[in-house]
């Protein structure tokens, strides 16, 4: 379903899917070029993707080495697909540059958005500037979690550290946080942190996890008890839960560290977010009515080849374009709102 909404033409694959790939390729006739990762050897249906990337192979098909694009234009886009949460997975379409926007807000390193390569040399070397940030994703770079997260960093200068293996192991992410001095990882709710949670319980003097300062999470329910378990672990860490979508990035976040810890799902709104009843009205603080979260600002231009569902999430509501992903809240008296969950179960 995915590669025929998207119209692909090239599939990158890894070698541990040959065999897939080889079952169904006969399926879809579209995709011109199969480009192949990792140690086995390359089936004759497709290309090493390193060959493609550097050169023209004897007796392959002829290939366009791939170039930094220094004319790149602003209007690019990256087709990001939702989880499928409330219906079929939807092709999210981001220009860069409003990508490039939304990212470089977080961004350790802040450049201007049509500055050069003279910018970013002096904001590399400006004051107050620390070491480059080292970022494991434990999600998987499909995830907007993961995906978002490591683009950040990589325009901040830091590097991302790939976790081996290909399913979430929770002794193995904290090995490799330890030998490669990760300062940042990225989590999906208590879905990874409870197990990392039961490795730090059961084996409390095994990982030296000194460099670790920041823990990112997002997507999943992040429990308040499962954050003060692995403070004790780590006294100095910066737990950031963050709400947001593939369609709406950095709605909203709460901050647990040794000062104390946020409630599970209470999260703080930035100034470009609100919480709207059936009626596009703001929900009143304490009232216990429940809302739609919804986002301000620049954003993606719509759904891959489905306008309908595109006005329905990206709407505009007192003049103004508000991205409404289906993410249901209500609103504490304070201001804190809570996050119910997503979709018609909610």
């Amino acid at each position: 379903y995915l590669w025929d909404n998207a119209d692909v033409d090239a599939v990158v694959f890894h070698d541990d899917f040959t065999s897939r790939i080889e079952a169904i390729r006969h399926r879809l006739p579209a995709v011109r070029c199969w480009l192949h990762v990792g140690n086995g050897p390359c089936p004759r249906w497709a290309m090493p993707y390193e060959d493609a990337a550097t050169s023209q192979p004897v007796g392959r098909p002829r290939t366009t080495p791939v170039t930094a694009p220094w004319g790149r234009r602003g209007d690019d886009l990256l087709l990001v697909y939702t989880g499928g949460t409330t219906g079929m997975p939807k092709g999210v379409m981001w220009r860069q540059d409003d990508l490039f926007s939304v990212l470089n807000r977080t961004a350790d390193v802040r450049y201007p958005e049509h500055g050069g390569p003279d910018d970013v040399r002096k904001a590399l070397r400006a004051p107050g500037v620390h070491a480059p940030t080292r970022l494991l994703p434990g999600p998987p770079l499909m995830h907007g979690t993961g995906l978002f997260t490591a683009m950040s960093v990589l325009d901040g200068g830091g590097a991302i550290v790939m976790p081996a293996g290909h399913h979430f192991d929770a002794e193995r992410l904290l090995d490799t946080i330890e030998q490669h001095r990760v300062t940042q990882l990225v989590i999906v709710g208590d879905a990874f942190a409870k197990p990392l949670l039961r490795c730090l319980d059961n084996q409390p003097d095994r990982w030296d996890l000194s460099s670790l300062w920041l823990v990112i999470s997002s997507g999943v329910m992040w429990s308040e008890e499962v954050k003060a378990g692995l403070l004790r672990h780590q006294p100095r860490l910066l737990m950031v839960d963050s709400l947001g979508s593939s369609e709406a990035l950095g709605v909203a976040q709460s901050r647990s560290s040794a000062k104390g810890t946020a409630g599970t799902g209470g999260f703080v709104l930035s100034a470009d977010t609100r919480v709207l009843d059936e009626e596009g009205r703001d929900v009143v603080p304490g009232s216990g009515q429940r809302g739609l979260v919804a986002m301000r600002g620049r954003g993606p231009i719509g759904y891959y080849k489905d306008p309908d569902k595109s006005a329905a999430t990206f709407r505009i509501i007192d003049g103004e374009r508000w991205a409404v992903p289906g993410d249901f809240a209500t609103v504490e008296r304070g201001g804190v709102v809570k996050l119910l969950g997503r979709g018609s179960g909610c």
